[in-house]
């Protein structure tokens, strides 16, 4: 069911062209402002593509003029709606939006503002995901609930756009307040949605190479770091178990190492449940994401 509260927005404004490379970017906060950190994530998404629009989730309609004094690049655009669905929720509208135009797009990232970034640029990090073998390419998957697709990063190449099926599928959505239901109901099933329509499906960190990694001798040497935490213990407990914990959660120093730019914001609202994420500082380079990290937490 396609999204009724979207606020209007005047397609000529894009400036949509042949080939037009589109970023969407799925921002919440509980106080409906953008912290500096995601602003400085925004522009640098921008930077990637022709246009990046933000879809502000908003939670009360009376901040629709909050962040009015941001500093956002000339090709960013944001549009307000209310707060339901979820990432998918919006990622809806945001297609919504982009569908009349979709023969003169050649690729769409849909992203949200649940991740920090932790390098100064995407540049690596979108460069390698244009040059994916697969249709569909995430950061990071996982085999938590089943293999799929984490949908904090999500890069569509031109394959993807030029399938009615993948149009119709998004638009006809039954959306969920409920965070579990959005996952269960939309998030694991879309590489199987994806698989269905002949196309194909794949993270650039997948979560079996990490699982090798994370058994190997240079894995295990990150780990040191963590041994006295009781999170470390549980945490390799289970996956030497077998058990397919969320590697976003339970890798992160891993990810680190292959090159990954994000760290998870959940980590840190749930410390004592993953893997060591008060040493997180000791893996950045970058003292400004340093700084931007330390100032959203």
């Amino acid at each position: 069911m396609r999204d009724s509260k979207i606020k209007k927005i005047d397609l000529a404004d894009l400036q949509i062209n042949s080939g037009s490379k589109i970023a969407v970017f799925v921002h919440w906060s509980k106080t409906d402002v953008i912290s500096n950190h995601d602003q400085e994530l925004i522009n640098s998404l921008a930077l990637e593509f022709d246009q990046l629009i933000v879809m502000r989730n908003l939670n009360k309609s009376s901040s629709i003029n909050k962040n009015d004094n941001c500093e956002f690049k000339q090709n960013i655009k944001l549009v307000n709606r209310r707060n339901s669905g979820y990432d998918f929720g919006a990622y809806q509208a945001a297609l919504a939006i982009l569908k009349p135009s979709a023969n003169l797009i050649d690729e769409i990232v849909l992203t949200n503002n649940s991740v920090y970034k932790v390098h100064e640029s995407l540049t690596p990090l979108i460069t390698r995901m244009r040059n994916s073998s697969f249709d569909v390419t995430s950061v990071t998957n996982s085999r938590e609930k089943g293999l799929h697709l984490q949908s904090y990063f999500l890069h569509l190449k031109k394959s993807v756009l030029n399938q009615e099926a993948f149009w119709n599928w998004f638009e006809d959505l039954e959306l969920s307040d409920s965070k579990f239901v959005t996952i269960d109901k939309l998030e694991i099933p879309f590489a199987k949605i994806i698989d269905s329509f002949g196309l194909s499906s794949g993270a650039i960190w997948d979560c079996d190479d990490l699982f090798e990694f994370y058994f190997s001798s240079s894995g295990s040497a990150l780990l040191l770091e963590f041994r006295s935490e009781l999170s470390w213990f549980v945490g390799a407990k289970e996956i030497r178990r077998g058990r397919m914990l969320n590697p976003t959660h339970y890798m992160w120093p891993h990810l680190f190492a292959l090159g990954c730019p994000f760290l998870k914001k959940d980590l840190f609202r749930d410390k004592d449940l993953y893997l060591g994420i008060e040493k997180w500082d000791k893996f950045v380079k970058s003292p400004n994401m340093i700084s931007l990290i330390r100032e959203g937490i």
